[in-house]
């Protein structure tokens, strides 16, 4: 399952012509040293480029632990933080969100009762009894 997801993205990958939606492994690094360096820049007030302006206020970084993320720039502390991965990564972070969302499966299960049960296979009954009484009648 991962490797036809995997090969379906990298297939749109190709065909795309927006490469910054679609980040492969290297694009991603590149972009999180260009962003990494245009920051220290500013903090060093050094003139920058339009390029390096555009990462400004493009990108952010975050810092978890030793690990620096690539993040969509926030404007107030209230805005939600939007990450950045590249393609290798998509798939183990989709799997695991919808892993850990269950579903509600064991809400969904705690609500069906027994009447409910029976009165689901009572209609069932009644729905194949007409069918059996229409074809027989056409």
């Amino acid at each position: 399952m991962k490797e036809q997801f995997e090969a379906s993205l990298k297939k749109l990958y190709v065909e795309s012509n927006n490469r910054s939606t679609l980040l492969l492994e290297a694009d991603y690094k590149l972009l999180l040293s260009e962003v990494k360096e245009t920051q220290r820049l500013r903090n060093s007030g050094e003139s920058l480029s339009s390029k390096q302006y555009r990462r400004l206020k493009r990108y952010d970084l975050l810092n978890i632990g030793q690990d620096e993320k690539l993040i969509a720039k926030r404007y107030t502390d209230n805005d939600d933080i939007r990450f950045y991965v590249y393609l290798d990564q998509l798939f183990d972070i989709i799997h695991a969100a919808h892993i850990n969302t269950g579903h509600k499966r064991e809400k969904v299960l705690k609500n069906i009762t027994l009447p409910n049960v029976k009165k689901r296979r009572k209609l069932s009954l009644v729905l194949t009894e007409l069918d059996k009484h229409y074809y027989r009648s056409t």
